[in-house]
């Protein structure tokens, strides 16, 4: 059974479709070269280690060394979580699809490609986040699909023929994600 990988770092899934699933928000704890959590353990740090914390791997996915943390890079640090998200499935079945935010750039998703390449997953086919998320077709309407991540939102509007969905357009909200709302609340409070 092909496996399911949902990159939307406000909380990754990983999924076989049957009765394993595997779910952690984007958080990374690094110290000078390592990554050393990710996921859940890594978020209940960030409080206490605001500076060792990295949240915008995904989101920012490349190559460039993070600066006080050389010689790791988003990422490396992107591949250690995806190793651990699929840590649990056994090495034959590490195989399948990745629905993909609106905000990775061709770039990004061929570095996403080698990274499926470095962490032995067979990757099959990339997946526009909103066009998976549309499971029905709606009959006179023009479908819209919200989502959060830790740094953004975006709204899709889709698309729809007799039996597919295609993303029409896409508007993408910088700085208004999840921990923006952390932030607010946090203020208020």
């Amino acid at each position: 059974m092909p496996l399911v990988i949902d990159l939307n770092d406000s909380d990754i899934g990983i999924t076989d479709g049957q009765s394993h699933s595997v779910r952690m928000p984007g958080f990374a704890l690094l110290t000078d070269q390592t990554v050393e959590a990710t996921g859940e353990s890594a978020e209940r740090c960030a409080r206490l280690h605001p500076r060792r914390i990295q949240t915008d791997y995904w989101y920012r996915l490349d190559t460039e060394t993070l600066p006080n943390f050389a010689p790791l890079s988003r990422a490396d640090v992107a591949a250690s979580q995806l190793r651990e998200l699929l840590a649990p499935f056994a090495a034959g079945s590490r195989q399948g699809i990745i629905v993909v935010p609106p905000y990775m750039s061709r770039e990004t998703l061929g570095l996403l490609q080698g990274l499926c390449q470095a962490v032995d997953f067979k990757l099959t086919a990339l997946v526009d986040a909103a066009t998976a998320a549309t499971q029905q077709h709606y009959v006179d309407a023009v479908p819209l699909h919200v989502e959060f991540g830790l740094h953004c939102v975006w709204v899709a509007k889709l698309r729809q023929a007799s039996n597919s969905s295609a993303l029409e357009d896409v508007q993408i909200l910088e700085g208004s994600g999840v921990l923006a709302l952390y932030d607010a609340w946090v203020r208020w409070f």
